[in-house]
């Protein structure tokens, strides 16, 4: 993972770091990390799970200052798109979906 420097907004921009983070950027703790995966992606992913993926080391990306864990809403999208959904389209299914016997049929060079 990325080690971070949180500066005040005041002092970015100075030299350009990349490691410097804006704390202007929306940054989200795990509950409302929750609402914003559920609201924008529909994604049904608890705070609880999101703790437990934090500690097996899974996506999404997350900062950790101090005691405090904060998630970029860039990174919830980054997860989001990663696992192949869209904002767009939710009626329509992203991934092709087949019956078992069309499945068999396919298998079968039918």
């Amino acid at each position: 993972m990325t080690t971070h420097t949180l500066e005040k907004p005041r002092d970015l921009g100075a030299d350009n770091n990349p490691n410097r983070i804006s704390l202007d950027e929306d940054y989200l703790d795990t509950a409302q990390a929750e609402d914003y995966l559920r609201a924008r992606w529909r994604i049904e992913l608890s705070a609880k799970m999101l703790t437990l993926r934090r500690s097996f080391g899974k996506a999404p990306k997350f900062l950790k200052v101090g005691a405090a864990v904060r998630y970029r809403k860039a990174d919830l999208d980054e997860f989001a798109r990663a696992a192949g959904l869209s904002t767009k389209g939710f009626d329509e299914p992203k991934r092709e979906v087949m019956t078992d016997r069309e499945r068999a049929q396919r298998r079968a060079g039918k």
